[in-house]
C-alpha cells in the first residue's frame, strides 16, 4: 500500500485537497474520481479518503474513515537471501516489494 502524507489535521466528514504530484506516483489510474486512497495527516492519523473531483493542480477528497491504529509498522524489515540460481534473484526482489521489505542483501 502506497501511504499519502498531507501537512494539514484531516478529520471524517472533511473535505481535503491534494496537490496532484503526490498521487501521481500512484500510476495513471490514481486521478480518478471515485478512486480510494490512504492518507496520513501530519499528526500521523491514517485516514480512507474518495476522490470526489481531480483538475490539472489538485484533488479533492472526502475523508469517510479513520484508522484506531497505524497502517503501516514503523519497523524496518531487513531480508538476508543467498543466491538462488537463474532468473529466480529477481522473481524474490518482485515478492519482497510487495512485502515492503525495508532493504534486501544478496549474500554469496
Amino acid at each position: 500500500m502506497m501511504l499519502l502524507q498531507v501537512d494539514h489535521p484531516l478529520a471524517i466528514g472533511q473535505t481535503a485537497r491534494v496537490p496532484n504530484t503526490m498521487i501521481a506516483s500512484l500510476g495513471p489510474n490514481g486521478l480518478r474520481v471515485g478512486h480510494i486512497l490512504t492518507i496520513s495527516d501530519r499528526e500521523g492519523r491514517d485516514f480512507r479518503v474518495r476522490i470526489i473531483s481531480v483538475d490539472a493542480r489538485h484533488c479533492d477528497v472526502f475523508v469517510f474513515e479513520a484508522f484506531g491504529v497505524p497502517v503501516e509498522s514503523p519497523l524496518a524489515i531487513h531480508l538476508l537471501q543467498a543466491l538462488p540460481k537463474k532468473e529466480k534473484f529477481e522473481w524474490i526482489i518482485q515478492g519482497d516489494g510487495t512485502r515492503r521489505l525495508f532493504h534486501c542483501s544478496p549474500r554469496m
